[in-house]
């Protein structure tokens, strides 16, 4: 007494549904700031137009900001340096007068 009629209605049907891409890339779902939202997209888009990831900029606001600090960055290291070189030349020389120190010293108290 169970008369059971083929579902023609919905359901799984051969051919249906989005075709697979060619090239499929692993995503990630994550949850960002709003505020980053727009660099995020912004970031996206350059990614998908072919561009490297050392030569993307302008995804923030501040890039310009970032640059020149960079360059600040630069000089400070280099005067760094510089300073730190002076450093070691003049710390020779004191070893080496406090060495004559040492060697007339010696000189006198063998007089």
């Amino acid at each position: 007494m169970t008369n059971i009629k083929a579902n023609t209605h919905g359901g799984k049907r051969s051919g249906s549904g989005r075709k697979k891409a060619d090239i499929t890339k692993e995503t990630v779902v994550m949850r960002v700031d709003a505020s980053l939202v727009p660099m995020v997209k912004t970031l996206k888009e350059q990614l998908k137009d072919g561009k490297p990831l050392d030569t993307l900029k302008g995804v923030t606001s501040n890039q310009d900001e970032i640059d020149q600090l960079k360059a600040r960055n630069m000089e400070l290291l280099l005067h760094r340096d510089k300073e730190h070189l002076k450093a070691v030349a003049l710390q020779s020389k004191v070893n080496s007068l406090q060495a004559d120190y040492r060697a007339l010293m010696r000189d006198y108290e063998s007089l």
